[in-house]
């Protein structure tokens, strides 16, 4: 995912998400970062009981429940002091982009997204006098890109239009960067974290009398629901274009 940025000279933290992924990397003067150099790391979800081998005796990662907390934001824990992240100096108009990194299950290197789904990316200001790192997250964002369906069967994020999943699951990182250089204009429509997501929204949960239907996947026998793209509703504000 890449995206422009046009703004004046402010401290933020660059939001995407999407689902079933962490994208660690972030993408801009034509170079990949590090896993996490710029990113904010997230920390795997706390097991009722040691995690089993349908996760590889791995933790996960993320959970789509934290929709409903400050997790929400940067990912699971983001929220808290991240002394070990740097900042990256990114010039206003810059086009910046985030890679996904290893999957968590089987430490492979993904180089596109396999599941389908929506995408969104975020912007919010650091608080006057308080250091990026330092920062909680809890602020106003506002939306600077989304990326929907391309068709009734097939989202822009995916490799293939083959099946989709019957849950909703969302694995959200941040990036902190300085934005220098001319820019202007002022977001009128923000979101809250937690709070601007409702999980019975359309565009966040399946109605549970959507039609199933069984999809003929090669090697995954997956459940998904009917093929009605075009008709997402992406949750929160409009994208701003500045």
């Amino acid at each position: 995912m890449l995206l422009p940025l046009n703004l004046l000279p402010i401290y933020i933290l660059l939001s995407v998400a999407q689902a079933h992924y962490t994208f660690p990397i972030l993408i801009y003067n034509n170079t990949r970062s590090n896993p996490y150099q710029y990113t904010r790391d997230v920390t795997p979800l706390p097991q009722p009981k040691p995690p089993g081998p349908d996760y590889n005796y791995k933790p996960m990662l993320q959970y789509n429940a934290d929709i409903l907390t400050p997790n929400r934001r940067c990912g699971r824990d983001a929220w808290k002091p991240s002394n070990g992240t740097e900042i990256a100096d990114v010039a206003a108009g810059a086009v910046v982009g985030f890679a996904v990194g290893k999957d968590h299950t089987s430490n492979i290197q993904y180089q596109i997204i396999f599941h389908p789904g929506p995408g969104f990316a975020y912007l919010a200001q650091r608080p006057d006098g308080v250091e990026l790192s330092q920062w909680d997250d809890d602020g106003d964002w506002f939306k600077i890109d989304y990326q929907g369906p391309v068709s009734e069967g097939k989202w822009a994020l995916m490799n293939s239009p083959e099946y989709n999943w019957n849950s909703s699951q969302f694995y959200v990182n941040c990036a902190q960067m300085h934005v220098f250089g001319p820019g202007g204009g002022t977001s009128s429509a923000f979101a809250r974290f937690p709070g601007t997501y409702q999980v019975d929204e359309p565009g966040l949960s399946r109605p549970e009398d959507e039609e199933y239907y069984e999809d003929d996947v090669q090697d995954n026998n997956a459940l998904g629901w009917r093929r009605r793209f075009l008709g997402y509703q992406p949750p929160g504000p409009g994208v701003w274009r500045g």
